[in-house]
This record gives structure tokens, C-alpha cells and sequence, in this order.
């Protein structure tokens, strides 16, 4: 079942991507280039001050999310008996609703604005952990699951628009995406 889902969702980048064309530089001048402009992004990244306290911010708070994810599976192995079969329908139900949470909050995050929807979708998270703690049966974390999964949905969804207000106008991508600004760029 995993595999299908990811076979049906990865076939559109197969589809419609360009194929890979082979570089100008060998694999060690490559990854030496490529160091010095991680070191050069990372610093101009840390001058700016609200950019560094959103990541800050996010490496905290998406690490909670993450080991929420990874202690549910033992706690419903373990603690509820669901099977193999069991969690990996679980764990499809949870992408799926939380596509449907993205989904969702695409227009709220439009109105009220990124910040504002990542800080309710952690207060959501923050409901979802501390009645984890009261969980008993196998349809509490069934309900359960599914509302976490929507939160996952909306925090992944906003906190990537929220990061999208850092980036400074007229930026030059690099190849990962993030955004040199233009009065600085990199060879």
C-alpha cells in the first residue's frame, strides 16, 4: 500500500521534470563549491534577525511534531496492539487528512496570515499531545490520529508560507531554493 501511494503521488514529478544533465564540475569540485555556499548562505541567513528566530523557532517546534510521530506508532504497537496492517493505515489516513488540513487552511492562512495559523495549528498540536496522555482505546487514537493529522497538514502549510515572508525581494534562488538577496549573490 505504501509503495502504490508514493508511486501514484511521485509520477507527476516523473512525468512533467526535465531529465538530469551532467555538470560542468567533478564530484569533489562540486562538493567543495557547494560548502562554501551552504557557509555563505548560513551567514547572511543569521543576519537576518526575524528569518534566524523563525528557524530557530521551527527546528523546535517541528522536532515536537516529529517525535509525536515517531512515539505514536510505538505507543499504538505497544500500548493499543494495532498490527503492521493496522498502523500502516493509519499512517495513510493521517497523510491523507493531512492533505486535507493544508487543504483546508489554505484561505485562512491567505486572511489571517501565516503566523497566526501556525501559532493556532501548534495550540492544536498542544491539544493533541495532552489528550494523547488520557488515550485508552483504539478508536479514542483513532480520532485522535486523524485530528493530529489535519494539524500536520496546516503546520507543514503555514509554516512554509510564514518562511516565504523572509525571503527579500528580488532574491536570486539558489538550487535548494533559498533566497540570496541580490546585493549579495554568489558566484
Amino acid at each position: 500500500m505504501v509503495a502504490c501511494f508514493f508511486a501514484l503521488f511521485s509520477l507527476p514529478a516523473f512525468l512533467n521534470l526535465p531529465p538530469d544533465t551532467k555538470g560542468e564540475y567533478s564530484l569533489a569540485d562540486s562538493g567543495l563549491r557547494g560548502f562554501r555556499y551552504t557557509i555563505k548562505a548560513l551567514r547572511e541567513l543569521w543576519r537576518r534577525r526575524e528569518a534566524r528566530r523563525f528557524l530557530i523557532s521551527y527546528l523546535l517546534y517541528e522536532d515536537g511534531v516529529n517525535t509525536v510521530i515517531s512515539f505514536s506508532s510505538i505507543f499504538a504497537a505497544t500500548t493499543l496492539h494495532f498490527c503492521s496492517r493496522d498502523l500502516i493505515l493509519l499512517y495513510l489516513l493521517v497523510q491523507l487528512t493531512a492533505l486535507l488540513g493544508a487543504l483546508g487552511m489554505a484561505r485562512p492562512i491567505d486572511r489571517w496570515g501565516p503566523k497566526s495559523v501556525t501559532m493556532l495549528s501548534l495550540l492544536l498540536w498542544t491539544l493533541v499531545v495532552t489528550f494523547a496522555f488520557f488515550i485508552q482505546t483504539r478508536g479514542q487514537f483513532w480520532v485522535l490520529a486523524l485530528l493530529a493529522g489535519s494539524g500536520l497538514g496546516t503546520v507543514q502549510a503555514a509554516s512554509r508560507a510564514f518562511y516565504a515572508q523572509f525571503i527579500p525581494r528580488g532574491g536570486k534562488p539558489n538550487i535548494s531554493g533559498f533566497m540570496l538577496s541580490s546585493a549579495n549573490p554568489l558566484p
